[in-house]
């Protein structure tokens, strides 16, 4: 019964461990989203340390798209949400199993961008 009980203890912590790191794990994911070898290319999101972000979308040059307001995360996929909530635009961007950037579907546009900082 001791046994169970350091166990079931030792059990307890580690899943509290995990709902301490998700605040450090979303300081890793502020910064700016693009493609790293093509310069301005157009499109772009750069998600802020205040939840904030900044979207844009300028591969159609007659209708570009740029987009602020809050963004949130849900298991390993960024939710944004637009300010005025009346543009459409990819919304939903999931992390790459290496950390490294993020991709989303909208349709059969697919984008993956990665982090800016790491492409040094």
């Amino acid at each position: 019964m001791k046994s169970f009980t350091i166990l079931f203890t030792a059990l307890f912590f580690y899943g509290l461990s995990g709902f301490v790191s998700p605040d450090n794990n979303l300081k890793d994911l502020i910064g700016t989203y693009s493609v790293c070898q093509i310069e301005n290319y157009p499109v772009a999101l750069t998600l802020n340390q205040d939840l904030s972000f900044t979207y844009r979308d300028k591969t159609d040059l007659s209708n570009p798209i740029v987009v602020s307001g809050a963004w949130s995360m849900d298991k390993n996929t960024i939710i944004l949400k637009d300010k005025n909530g009346s543009t459409n635009f990819h919304r939903k961007w999931k992390l790459k199993k290496d950390n490294c950037g993020i991709a989303s579907r909208k349709g059969m546009s697919f984008y993956s961008l990665c982090k800016l900082d790491n492409c040094k």
